[in-house]
């Protein structure tokens, strides 16, 4: 059973122990960079320059929308299978960026939208009513309720781009059905 432990002046906003992944990362950026400030080389070998081929760094747009989650229109045209791409930044934990797949499903008050990464990471986002997300991963446990932002449905695809708690970030683009 995961417990959730309030963050210190973080309104709504609940977490647990650092994933797996996202420790492994942080260890493995951490002997890099370590390596790289104290100039080691493996012996017989020259320091190469970085590679030329490695994926840009994700851009961050502001987020400009004021749309009340809750205020969404046309919720209930986003039903079926959903696939898309998702990165969500948790404060204090990490940022989780991948391919996900899952289900897009309507009720009376708005649409949940429940999607697993490529890695496993279990993600539900809730709008209409109260809106709000929560990640699953490993140890982390997380929830935050929404914050206005910029939220798009143009049947059958959903685009969102908001914030949720002091400083997390979700950016969601599915398309369901």
């Amino acid at each position: 059973m995961q417990k959730k432990l309030p963050a210190p002046g973080l309104s709504g906003v609940g977490t647990t122990r650092v994933a797996p992944v996202i420790r492994l990362t942080l260890a493995a950026a951490l002997l890099l960079a370590a390596g790289c400030a104290a100039g080691a080389e493996l012996p017989g070998t020259t320091a190469d320059p970085a590679p030329t081929d490695a994926p840009p760094a994700p851009v961050r747009t502001p987020i400009a929308g004021t749309v009340l989650p809750g205020s969404v229109t046309d919720l209930d045209r986003l039903d079926g299978a959903a696939v898309g791409t998702l990165a969500v930044r948790v404060p204090g934990e990490g940022e989780l960026t991948s391919d996900v797949r899952g289900r897009c499903s309507p009720d009376a008050t708005g649409t949940e939208v429940a999607v697993t990464s490529t890695g496993g990471a279990a993600v539900l986002v809730r709008l209409g009513g109260r809106s709000s997300l929560a990640v699953k991963d490993g140890e982390l446990d997380f929830g935050a309720d929404l914050r206005p932002g910029d939220y798009t449905v143009a049947a059958p695809r959903l685009r969102v781009t908001t914030g949720f708690g002091a400083a997390g970030r979700l950016d969601l683009d599915v398309v369901c059905g």
